[in-house]
This record gives C-alpha cells, sequence and structure tokens, in this order.
C-alpha cells in the first residue's frame, strides 16, 4: 500500500500536486528534497573531506583552486552515476516491478511504478541541485546547459502524473557512462596514466553499448509508443479509470493503472525529445572517438 511521505502530507503540497495534474509527486518529494541536500552536501563539503582522507591533505593542498571545484565536481557526478545510473540499469536488466509483461501500450504508458518513482525523485533532485550550480557559474555554463536541465527536470516529473514511468529508467541508465568517464578525468589529475587509459575504453565501450546500441532501441521504442499514443487517442480515446487526487493517490497501490489523456503538444515534444537524443548521443560518440583516436596516435608518435 502506498503512503505519502511526511513532507508530501502537508495541504500545501497536496496542493500543488492537484494543481498541476501529479498525484503521485507527494509520495516522492521526500527522496527530492533529501537528494539535493545530499548532493549538495557532497559537492560543497563531503568530496573534499573524502579526498584529504584518500589522496592526503598534503597533495589536495597542493590542487589549484580550479583543480579542487573540478575535483568535487567529478566526485559529485561520480556518485550521480553509481545511484542513478546503477539503479535505473538494475530496473530495466531485472525487470523489476513487472516491466517485462507490460505488453499493453496503457501499461508502459500509465501504470504506477514506486520503484521508477523513488529513481525518478534521485534524478529530479540531482538536476535541481545541478541547476543551481550552474545558475551561480552562468557566464561560464550558457544558456544551453540551463535549458538542457529544466527541460530534463520537468520531463523527468511526468511520471508523478502518472506518465512514461515505464520507459524512463531506458534513458537514465545512461548515467552509467559517466562513472568511468568521470575516473578517467581524475586519473589524469592524479597523473595516472594507466588508470586513465583504461577508463578511457571503458567509457568509449559503455557508451557504445549504453548509448548507441541500447539506446537506439531504447529510442525507437518509446517513439513508436508515442505514435501509438498518438492513434489511440485520435481514434477511440482512452479508457476512462477513476480520476485520484492528491491525498487519494496515497493510498493507491504499486502498479495500479492510472489513465489521464495526455496533451498532444506533449506527446509531439516528448517524440522531439527522444529524437534529438538520440541524435546527440551519435554526435558526442562521434567526437569522443575521435579525439580519443587523436590523443592515442599523438602518444604512438611520441614514443617513435
Amino acid at each position: 500500500m502506498a503512503l505519502t511521505s511526511w513532507l508530501g502530507s502537508s495541504a500545501t503540497v497536496q496542493a500543488l500536486a492537484d494543481s498541476t495534474g501529479m498525484p503521485l509527486l507527494p509520495a516522492s518529494i521526500d527522496t527530492v528534497l533529501w537528494t539535493v541536500i545530499l548532493f549538495y552536501a557532497t559537492y560543497n563539503h563531503l568530496a573534499e573531506l573524502a579526498s584529504r582522507l584518500v589522496l592526503g591533505s598534503k597533495r589536495w593542498d597542493g590542487f589549484s583552486p580550479a583543480t579542487r571545484k573540478e575535483w568535487r565536481m567529478r566526485t559529485t557526478n561520480l556518485l550521480k552515476g553509481f545511484i542513478i545510473g546503477v539503479y535505473a540499469t538494475y530496473l530495466v536488466v531485472s525487470g523489476a516491478g513487472g516491466r517485462a509483461g507490460r505488453t499493453e501500450l496503457l501499461d508502459r504508458m500509465f501504470r504506477r511504478d514506486m520503484a521508477v518513482e523513488r529513481l525518478g525523485g534521485f534524478s529530479v533532485g540531482f538536476y535541481l541541485w545541478h541547476l543551481g550550480v550552474l545558475l551561480q557559474n552562468f557566464a561560464n555554463e550558457g544558456v544551453g546547459n540551463v535549458a538542457h536541465h529544466i527541460l530534463v527536470s520537468t520531463c523527468m516529473m511526468s511520471i508523478y502524473r502518472p506518465f512514461l514511468a515505464h520507459h524512463l529508467p531506458c534513458f537514465l541508465a545512461f548515467e552509467v557512462t559517466n562513472i568511468p568517464h568521470n575516473v578517467y578525468r581524475m586519473s589524469k589529475v592524479l597523473g595516472h596514466s594507466y588508470m586513465a587509459h583504461l577508463n578511457s575504453a571503458s567509457w568509449i565501450v559503455l557508451f557504445f553499448l549504453f548509448r548507441i546500441v541500447y539506446g537506439t532501441y531504447a529510442s525507437f521504442a518509446i517513439s513508436r509508443d508515442f505514435v501509438k499514443l498518438w492513434q489511440l487517442q485520435s481514434v477511440s480515446g482512452l479508457p476512462k479509470t477513476r480520476t485520484f487526487s492528491a491525498s487519494q493517490a496515497a493510498m493507491v497501490e504499486d502498479q495500479t493503472l492510472m489513465v489521464r489523456p495526455i496533451p498532444y503538444w506533449v506527446i509531439v515534444w516528448c517524440l522531439i525529445c527522444t529524437v534529438v537524443l538520440a541524435t546527440l548521443n551519435f554526435s558526442w560518440f562521434y567526437k569522443i572517438s575521435r579525439s580519443t583516436g587523436v590523443r592515442l596516435w599523438k602518444g604512438k608518435l611520441a614514443t617513435t
């Protein structure tokens, strides 16, 4: 039986959930809040504390302010990769919550999934925290990064409508690729060339497997569902299920079907974002492979 969190039980949060059409938000708002606090504490305090314990205070003090800042962000991103990427991959691979049995369109689009709601809470919390960091450095980060985080956060919060709960882990599994990427960058700072090369290769392999091979499949699957949903709404409409308020949704069990009409512009927007993300993955993979190839070639020339 689903239970509302301590913060989600407040009348203000439930009124916000009802006004935004996200009755499942109160159950996960605690996760969002604690995740924001976790990443804030990691970036501002815990990353330095852990680094001093592992590397030694003398080495940490020898880093420039810019290197310390980058190291703290790499540590925080590494934590994100383990929490979000590994958990999302587990949900996809294990088929937890009956994911493998969702053969019907409505099951994939509107079936409540508490495991994914927790995953969404972690993800929304991270992106909200990171959005705050980007806004503090807006002159260097630019409009693109800020817009990306706003769009990603709002898209992930659609699972509290509920909508797209089945497909969200497929894309958050991409975060696994950030683990070797950040270890590679940190190894370069420490001057560990072997670890840097090993994690650089792992990064490329995982990027190809998760973002190109599996990412293309996931993009095709979700795009097909968007088209089917458009056709279903256009021809016969969606079958009606009970509409829950936020207070009523606190008692809704996992795997409950909660069908709600989706505006056509939302379907189109989600479809565009899916195609753009798939395109970006190919573009990033080309740039990563090219830069790695150039680096290895220059290293080979330097030894001859």
